[in-house]
C-alpha cells in the first residue's frame, strides 16, 4: 500500500450531482504545458457525446504553467474535475484522481498522448458486444509518434496481441494478452470493492503496471477486451 496520501485541493468540478458517466479519463499532470493543448485538442475531437465521459485531471505540483492550461480548458465544462496538489509522484496523483472518478470505466490518458477521434466511440461499441458483462479490463492499441512530422507506426513491443483485430480473451488460455499500461481501461467498482490503490513505491514508472497486475490477481479467470481499432 501505500506509505503516504497526498490529498488535491479541487478547484474545478461542476459535474451535476449523481452523475455516473461510461468512462473516467484521468490525466496525470507535471510541467507538460508545452504537450498539454494538443492533448486536449484530442478529448474535444471525440465521437462519443461528452455526457458518457467525464476528465480528471490532477496537477502533480507543476512548476510551470501546466494547471492554467488545464484550467482555461475545463471552464464552463460540466463533465471535468481539475485538482491541484503539492508534488508527490504518479502514483499519488493517479490515487487522488480515482477517488474524484464516477465512470463505470476508469482508464488514463498521458498528457503528451493524442487519442484519435474514434478512441472512446470505439471501446463503447466493443463493450456493447459484452452482453453477458464479464469483461474486466479492455486494453487499446499504441501508435508510437515522431514529433517532428506526426507519423506514427504500428511497432509498439505490446502491438502483437492486436493484430487479429478486436476480441476478447481469457488470461488462463492467452496469458500474453495482458495490459499492463497507462492505455487500460479496469472497472471502477472492482477497484474500489478491492480497495486497491496505486503504490508510491513503485517509482518512478510502472506504477500503473504494478496496479492492473494487483487488480487481475482478483479473477479467477479474467476475461479481457483488445480493441484494436482504438489508437
Amino acid at each position: 500500500m501505500p506509505r503516504r496520501r497526498v490529498v488535491g485541493e479541487t478547484v474545478l468540478d461542476v459535474r451535476p450531482p449523481g452523475h455516473a458517466p461510461l468512462f473516467s479519463i484521468v490525466i496525470a499532470l507535471f510541467n507538460s504545458e508545452h504537450t498539454l493543448g494538443t492533448t486536449l485538442a484530442s478529448f474535444d475531437a471525440q465521437l462519443l457525446s461528452q455526457d458518457k465521459v467525464e476528465f480528471i485531471i490532477v496537477n502533480d505540483g507543476s512548476s510551470d504553467r501546466s494547471l492554467e492550461v488545464a484550467l482555461s480548458w475545463g471552464n464552463g465544462r460540466s463533465n471535468t474535475v481539475i485538482l491541484d496538489k503539492p508534488h508527490g509522484g504518479i502514483a499519488s496523483t493517479r490515487n487522488a484522481a480515482l477517488r474524484e472518478a464516477r465512470g463505470k470505466w476508469i482508464t488514463a490518458v498521458d498528457p503528451d498522448d493524442l487519442i484519435s477521434p474514434r478512441y472512446l466511440s470505439e471501446v463503447a461499441t466493443f463493450l456493447e458486444c459484452d452482453s453477458t458483462d464479464r469483461l474486466v479490463l479492455l486494453s487499446t492499441r499504441v501508435m508510437p509518434t515522431r514529433d517532428v512530422d506526426g507519423r506514427f507506426s504500428a511497432n509498439h513491443p505490446l502491438d502483437g496481441k492486436f493484430r487479429s483485430g478486436n476480441r476478447m480473451a481469457s488470461l488462463l488460455c492467452e496469458p500474453g494478452a495482458f495490459a499492463i499500461g497507462a492505455t487500460t481501461f479496469l472497472r471502477l467498482a472492482k477497484v474500489e470493492d478491492f480497495g486497491l490503490q496505486f503504490d508510491d513505491r513503485v517509482s518512478p514508472t510502472f506504477e500503473d503496471g504494478n496496479f492492473i497486475l494487483r487488480y487481475l490477481c482478483h479473477f479467477e479467470e479474467p476475461l479481457v477486451g483488445l480493441v484494436a481499432s482504438a489508437h
